[in-house]
């Protein structure tokens, strides 16, 4: 292999997505080396030769390696370049390869050095000093151009041997000796966080590892701590300890490797009535399964924030003092629960929950909480009033069990208590740990309105944290211990959070964040059949856009009456819209006229529309006859009208007003609809914290995300109390249903698309109208402001936030112009798609039919599953367990016993098919012949019950009639809560009704 590929495959090796947040140290050796090139049969010697002779993208000739290793560094501004890895990280192998032979004998460095380059054992390099050069720019690579999402590296100095010391400190353990670290921690019984002097840790370092460390290794520890190389290794165990939080893998009894889960406590406080709701929640490492972990046939969790589970339901606090573990049903992991007479929580915002969290560190100056065993209540409480600030003990009505304490305190000034108490011990190393924000890709690239959050660790109170924006001091607020950038802070420019203690920096961070990203095309669509069900076939719907699928044509069908003794004319909202109902026309009439021959009687037709679309408009008609027509029939003919539609007798007014009005002579120029002056947000407002197209931005960035990163953007972007998994859940049925992005949870897939972006054609025949769906970025608003003004400065917009109670959900932005035309431009100019039939009306039609779906069902004859379950009850719309079936068909909710997962199967007799529980409903309502949807055709809007949700295409359907999510309401005389759909014209909602096999109740609906 040459130089480059070699230099790739082991910056590979080290630097990895798996070694994230890790530390790395470049232990290279010749077994290494060897396993690196294995696949292309190549070994050490290879890599020493490609060394030599350097990359073959050099035409110059350097006259060492050290020269060649420096000109890497600045081999075409290799950044700029974007290659994966620093071009150098080769040659520092090759150093630490030479020191990988010897127990640390600095003095023979040199001699190996020459060996293995084929040189003279005494040969001098000048420029060996200039590697330190490369070992910075690594480390600045790694920790801050990275973020660490590779791994932590961190330089090594040992100051007697400074540049060859440098090189050993990469030498002090393995990787497999870093990774059985947690495996001896655990044997000897240490805690997390543990303090514990450098003598002790020798000891027990050789005793509980003699059999798992190098045998190098032990012959170091066993020299004594006054040896540099050995208090350099005892400071990586020591950062080691620091970092560790319980989990990890470890060695059984039997010799497999289980993983350990740290069990810990979330908690609620209620201040009021002082009462304390404590949780048992799981601690996550980075090998936590995303699907979750049962353990003992009856419990379960999943990752809910990054760093904690969801709540499990067992008590544990009868364990507190002497411990608990339990092993999950596969036997891979083990749940562990470590004893603890004190346990410490903080504020869990900087964990991204509400309320406290147990934490395993004692942080000075910060605000903390302590739950004590009576036992030691009395040390804790003269170590509060001495060595803390504003300590006091709270009394707890409920929550708390007997013999335990609870207290309060805004500080820990000193951790004098350490020696008996370790987890009131304060940090031994320092460390800005970065928690939360929302990261563009993986690197130190964060959206502006998700910024990080700062947690400093660290037990010397001189220690100081500063930001920096080009030398530039930034006011950091602080609050809790946790440090967060101002509002005001630059975006698009380099930020460092700098560790001080006195004027020495010892730790930073670095980021970016970033309030302008490209508009981007979706890489990859997903598109879901007609059963909503995910799909690999090119025929399908993503959102509003559909695949290889012609809808059927929407028109309007106005009944009239067929009575032709009678004379009928149609009338439209627009002057000059008058026709005999025999004629051919395009607009859609508002009223039906019957002509009598002395009298008229007048009857509303605009069932389909809000009363505000059935207003009269102005009109640029130019046909003069029309005009004349409509305004005689609707003005000067007005006393002969002797018959209203009920309650139609105001707007009617309103036509007689408007026909007054009309001019039948010839104008300068015609009428033009007048655009609302409706303030359209600029990027730099859109990314602004609270901004609520922020979570649709995420989207449309990352395109395809985890169930779990939705969640923990949810939870970072919301300021709500709102219960967690209600939350999730909401959004996940908005977002779908207004169609910005799809939601597949078949196979575990747990997956969220974002949707391609669309004009959603509204079904509206009078007026040219639409919303957008799918993609949007934050110069979005501003772009289609400016499309629309040069085409037509008449054409209206109007931005509308949905719902408070929903804040994450993005506004709901709605066009109306004058053609249809000018529609079909806006979507072509701004690359959306757009279809001129309404989506509503694709997606009722698109959908599989109830009976179309029973048809597919797979139905067996196998019994009852043996787990929860509950029975849906057809009259309160809910599933309960208190329910005496006596019809021939059932729908079931079974509840696995250790996911939670919840699976539907209808039973018809004694066969049982598994069913999606929407479907499965209607089928349960067919059978019983009872009807739900109710529809009011006057005002358009149709009401289902919450407890009846419709299939997804079918509640995409219905929310896309007007791009306003459902609102919640009881109608009058009814305890059973409804989902209201407003616009629904009367042709959508006869279909969803014949999709459902029901029956629509027409009804007037006063909501």
């Amino acid at each position: 292999m040459d130089y480059l590929q070699w230099n790739n495959r082991i910056a590979a090796h080290f630097f990895n997505e798996e070694r994230a947040r890790c530390n790395v140290y470049l232990y290279v050796t010749e077994e290494l080396i060897n396993r690196l090139g294995f696949h292309e049969q190549v070994n050490c010697q290879d890599f020493i030769r490609a060394i030599k002779k350097g990359p073959s993208c050099f035409l110059e000739r350097y006259p060492n390696i050290f020269r060649t290793a420096l000109a890497l560094k600045d081999l075409d501004q290799w950044r700029f370049r974007k290659l994966n890895y620093p071009p150098y990280i080769g040659y520092l192998a090759f150093l630490v390869l030479a020191a990988s032979h010897d127990d640390f004998a600095s003095k023979n460095y040199r001699k190996r050095l020459n060996f293995l380059l084929g040189e003279n054992e005494k040969r001098q390099h000048p420029d060996f000093h200039r590697m330190l050069e490369l070992w910075d720019d690594l480390e600045n690579w790694a920790n801050q151009e990275k973020g660490e999402e590779w791994g932590s590296f961190q330089k090594i100095t040992i100051l007697k041997h400074p540049h060859v010391g440098l090189i050993y400190g990469q030498t002090l353990l393995t990787e497999q000796e870093i990774k059985v670290l947690p495996t001896i921690f655990d044997a000897a019984n240490l805690l997390p966080n543990s303090s514990i002097s450098e003598q002790n840790l020798a000891k027990l370092l050789i005793e509980k590892g003699n059999k798992i460390l190098n045998k190098r290794t032990i012959r170091l520890l066993e020299s004594g701590i006054n040896n540099e190389f050995c208090q350099a290794l005892l400071n990586i165990v020591l950062e080691e300890l620091a970092k560790w939080d319980g989990t990890g893998e470890f060695l059984s009894e039997n010799g497999t490797l289980i993983y350990r889960c740290l069990l810990g406590f979330s908690a609620k406080w209620d201040r009021t009535a002082q009462i304390l709701k404590l949780q048992v929640r799981c601690k996550i490492g980075k090998n936590f399964p995303e699907k979750g972990l049962s353990f003992d046939d009856k419990y379960f969790c999943e990752p809910e924030s990054k760093n904690w589970s969801t709540p499990i339901s067992i008590n544990l606090s009868q364990y507190w003092q002497t411990g608990f573990e339990l092993k999950s049903s596969d036997q891979e992991c083990q749940f562990k629960l470590y004893p603890s007479k004190v346990r410490l929580l903080i504020s869990g915002s900087g964990e991204g929950l509400s309320g406290l969290i147990e934490y395993s560190k004692l942080l000075p100056n910060i605000p903390f909480y302590l739950i004590v065993h009576q036992s030691c209540s009395h040390h804790i409480e003269q170590w509060g009033k001495s060595d803390c600030k504003e300590f006091e003990k709270v009394e707890i009505n409920q929550g708390l069990p007997p013999g335990w304490n609870f207290y309060k305190a805004e500080a820990a000034l000193r951790d004098t208590l350490k020696d008996q108490y370790p987890i009131l011990a304060f940090p031994t190393t320092i460390k800005l740990n970065l928690e939360g924000g929302i990261r563009l890709e993986k690197g130190n690239e964060f959206f502006a309105f998700a910024p990080p959050k700062f947690i400093l660790e660290s037990g010397n109170e001189s220690t100081t944290v500063q930001g920096y924006f080009n030398e530039t001091l930034l006011n950091l607020e602080y609050q809790n211990g946790i440090y967060t950038l101002p509002l005001n802070t630059p975006t698009h420019q380099k930020i460092e959070i700098k560790v001080y203690q006195g004027d020495k920096i010892i730790n930073y961070r670095s980021l970016e964040l970033l309030d302008h990203f490209d508009n981007q095309q979706l890489s990859e669509y997903h598109y879901f059949d007609s059963f909503g069900q995910l799909t690999q076939n090119s025929r399908g719907v993503a959102g509003g856009y559909f695949q290889e699928y012609q809808s059927p044509a929407f028109q309007y069908k106005p009944i009239v009456a067929t009575n032709i003794a009678h004379n009928i004319v149609l009338i439209g909202r627009k002057p000059g819209e008058i026709a005999n109902h025999l004629d051919q026309f395009t607009w859609q009439p508002i009223w039906e006229i019957h002509l009598g021959q002395k009298f008229h009687s007048v009857k509303f037709c605009g069932n389909n529309k809000t009363e505000y679309e059935c207003f009269p408009q102005k009109s640029s008609c130019t046909d003069l006859e029309k005009l004349q027509e409509w305004k005689k029939l609707l003005w000067k003919d007005r006393k002969k009208f002797i018959d209203v539609s009920r309650g139609k007798r105001d707007l009617w007014e309103q036509y007689t007003k408007a026909a007054k009005k009309i001019k039948t002579t010839p104008s300068k120029s015609s009428e033009q609809l007048t655009r609302q002056e409706a303030t359209i947000d600029f990027p730099e407002n859109c990314v602004q914290p609270g901004y609520p197209d922020q979570m649709l931005y995420v989207i449309s960035v990352k395109q395809t995300m985890r169930w779990q990163n939705f969640k923990e953007i949810v939870n970072c972007l919301s300021n709500q109390e709102e219960e967690e998994q209600r939350q999730y859940l909401n959004l996940r049925s908005f977002l779908d249903s207004l169609g910005h992005c799809d939601f597949d949870f078949t196979n575990n897939n747990n997956k969220v698309y974002a949707c391609p972006p669309v004009l959603v054609r509204l079904p509206n025949l009078t007026l040219s109208q639409g919303v957008l769906a799918g993609l949007r970025f934050p110069d979005t608003l501003e772009r289609l402001s400016q499309v629309c003004e040069s085409i037509n400065p008449n054409i209206y917009i109007e931005v509308e936030p949905q719902p408070k109670k929903y804040q994450l959900l993005p506004q709901r932005v709605f066009i109306e112009t004058e053609t249809e035309n000018e529609l079909k431009e806006i979507a072509t100019r701004l690359n959306l798609h757009y279809n001129p039939i309404p989506t509503a009306w694709s997606l009722v039609n698109f959908s599989v039919s109830l009976i179309d779906y029973l048809q597919h069902l797979e139905w067996s004859n196998e019994g009852e599953i043996n787990w929860k379950r509950k029975t849906f009850e057809p009259e309160k719309f809910l599933f309960t367990t208190d329910i005496s079936v006596d019809f021939n068909i059932r729908l079931r909710q079974y509840i696995h016993p250790k996911t939670q997962v919840r699976s539907y199967y209808l039973w018809r007799d004694q066969q049982s098919a598994k069913v999606d529980k929407a479907w499965g409903i209607y089928a349960v309502l067919q059978e019983l012949q009872k009807n739900v949807l109710r529809y009011d055709p006057d005002k358009t809007i149709i009401a289902i019950p919450a407890g009846a949700s419709l299939p997804k295409l079918l509640e995409r359907a219905l929310t896309l009639c007007s791009g306003y999510i459902p609102k919640y309401k009881k109608l009058p005389k009814s305890e059973i809560v409804f989902k209201v759909f407003r616009d629904v014209p009367d042709l959508i909602a006869n279909k969803l009704a014949e999709k459902l096999c029901q029956t629509l109740h027409i009804q007037d609906l006063n909501l």
